[in-house]
């Protein structure tokens, strides 16, 4: 293989290997931030909806309500940035593994069509044998030379065709195969305050916020699933039946996404 061709491999696997590998950490982050986002705009409407209906005939220049419509108004356009945001990751992601497998297929294709043409008898040598062949007049003969052989030629195509297989980097083989691959393990998303993979009996957090989500029954000291409520040690107040403020929970979730991004 050409070393065009081994350098368009490379940049695939590196392409492949960052979105595999960062991608799913990366859109955690900005569907966690949203989710934030979206909880702290639905207490401003509800502020702003309670302040229409307690004072009916307000002055709009009134600074308590000019304040929340502000706050409003900001958090609409961070959603709306946030899920913009998200959208070019992917398509970016999309685009560029889409473009470097483009190149590794068109130049993986060149450098198979060359050596399938070194393989190939002259055809003009064919056609003058041929007539050599038939020729009987013996006082203008020349020496017949020797022809290639159809299943002769068959085999050398097959042999590079062989060649041109084992080129193929192990890499991309253990790619298509699934074999020897670690990055199908690096998607599975973690849960629970130990931060492992889901397995046995969980049970799930009653805020939607939560991001957690999960935990294991041994790690919360759960042994069955309990009646009502159930809040996991991040999002409880005093016990598991009762949720922090909306206000606390909101600050305690900034903070840990900060310092998930800051460990990633």
């Amino acid at each position: 293989m050409s070393e065009k061709y081994n350098d368009a491999v490379k940049n695939f696997l590196g392409n492949y290997h960052d979105i595999v590998n960062n991608f799913p950490l990366d859109a955690q982050r900005e569907v966690s931030r949203y989710r934030e986002i979206e909880c702290r705009y639905s207490n401003s409407l509800d502020k702003l909806f309670n302040f229409i209906k307690k004072n009916k005939n307000f002055d709009p220049a009134d600074e308590r309500y000019q304040k929340i419509v502000n706050e409003v108004t900001d958090l609409s356009i961070r959603k709306s940035e946030t899920v913009g945001c998200l959208s070019d990751m992917v398509g970016t992601r999309v685009h560029t593994l889409k473009t470097s497998s483009e190149e590794v297929e068109k130049l993986h294709s060149i450098d198979a069509n060359q050596k399938k043409s070194k393989m190939m008898p002259d055809n003009k040598n064919i056609d003058s044998d041929s007539i050599d062949v038939q020729n009987t007049n013996n006082s203008n003969k020349r020496p017949k030379r020797n022809v290639t052989k159809l299943s002769t030629t068959l085999n050398k195509i097959k042999n590079a065709s062989n060649e041109m297989s084992e080129d193929i980097p192990t890499k991309i083989k253990n790619l298509v195969s699934g074999s020897g691959s670690r990055y199908g393990d690096d998607l599975e998303p973690t849960y629970c305050i130990c931060e492992q993979k889901s397995y046995g009996d969980m049970i799930a957090c009653d805020n939607d916020l939560c991001p957690l989500e999960w935990c294991h029954f041994e790690c919360v000291s759960v042994s069955g699933k309990p009646k009502g409520k159930w809040y996991c040690p991040f999002c409880r107040e005093t016990d598991s039946k009762t949720m922090k403020p909306k206000n606390v929970f909101l600050k305690k979730l900034e903070k840990y996404n900060k310092d998930k991004e800051e460990n990633n």
